[in-house]
């Protein structure tokens, strides 16, 4: 068995990008910017509306995202999640090796392997339309324990507590971490799932289960009521481990937050040239875990890991290419270095 840094579980979904006009969305009573759960009647509803001539496939999903961009920098990263035994399923799996992931999806029988159409308007943005197939019948049956016991890190999302089987995936790789000192690290991911799930996020919280918290400004204000970025990493933090805990609060242009015991700094965001949104969030944990791994401050972590992002907002679809990901992640080290020497 491989040895990995960090191990992962989420929804391996297969992403459909299309572009299309605010007016589209506006047609299809889809709300600019945000994530939707859909049934595959309202997949192809949308589908009739834009065409699928121009659609690009690519393997996706957020906590896979995140893999591609750990092992694109070099950190030993698997994946577990649940496909369908079909066809798309299948490229899932073979395009998942390309990238140097470690393969731990179960095929679900008679299930069909998820998908989601991303619509992304022209000014980047995305609003996705996703049906999890089967994604919802991962449970703690899939998990491997002793990879978890094993990993520098244990990463997964919100979009994990949809279903009861998901939850108890959640929690028995929470457990099998805790025995072991494997740190957690927890992204809630969309305002979304806060709206689904802010009880079951609040236990997490409560129970002091999460080490490293990845929240966008938006989530942070709905999980603790605070507006301002600054205080809200702070009082998330506040309730996270003493001494391991680490909160990361990221305000899109207008750069992040991070907070650990006794400190708390603001880092300016990287300029971009912005095509399609869709995977920065992804992006920026997975940089961010490469570079806690490598031992940066928690400010640097955030400075490269908003650079990383930056660049993936620059390319339509929600991952870089290994090569590009290599090239980027030498510039974005030589930028916190530079920056590190100002300091």
């Amino acid at each position: 068995m491989p040895a990995t840094a960090v191990y992962g579980f989420g929804n391996p979904l297969v992403d459909v990008s299309l572009g299309v006009t605010d007016e589209d969305l506006a047609a299809l009573k889809l709300e600019k910017g945000t994530m939707l759960l859909v049934d595959q009647d309202r997949q192809q509803q949308i589908l009739d509306r834009v065409g699928e001539k121009e659609a690009t496939y690519l393997p996706g999903g957020s906590c896979p995202n995140t893999a591609v961009m750990l092992a694109s920098l070099g950190t030993p990263v698997a994946l577990a999640g649940g496909i369908g035994a079909d066809k798309l399923g299948d490229v899932y799996g073979l395009r998942l090796a390309e990238t140097g992931v470690v393969d731990r999806l179960a095929k679900v029988p008679g299930a069909a392997t998820g998908t989601s159409i991303v619509l992304v308007t022209p000014d980047g943005e995305r609003t996705m339309c996703t049906h999890l197939g089967a994604c919802q019948s991962f449970g703690p049956g899939h998990l491997t324990r002793a990879e978890i016991t094993a990993a520098h890190y244990l990463y997964f999302t919100a979009y994990m507590l949809d279903t009861p089987n998901q939850q108890a995936a959640v929690q028995e790789a929470i457990a099998a971490a805790r025995s072991s000192g494997t740190r957690i690290v927890f992204d809630v991911a969309d305002p979304f799932a806060v709206d689904r799930h802010a009880g079951k996020i609040e236990g997490l919280l409560d129970d002091r289960s999460i080490d490293v918290l990845f929240a966008n400004s938006e989530e942070a204000r709905m999980l603790c009521g605070e507006p301002d970025p600054q205080q809200s990493a702070i009082t998330l933090r506040d309730r996270l481990p003493e001494e391991s805990g680490l909160s990361v609060v990221k305000d899109g242009a207008n750069g992040s937050v991070v907070a650990a015991a006794g400190y708390s700094r603001h880092v300016s965001a990287s300029r971009a040239n912005v095509a399609d949104t869709t995977g920065a969030g992804d992006a920026y944990a997975g940089a961010f875990m490469h570079a806690l791994r490598k031992g940066f401050e928690p400010d640097a972590c955030a400075r490269f890991a908003g650079f990383m992002a930056a660049r993936v907002v620059e390319v339509r679809g929600a991952q870089l290419r290994s090569e590009q990901a290599v090239r980027y992640a030498r510039e974005g080290a030589e930028l916190v270095s530079v920056d590190a020497a100002r300091t």
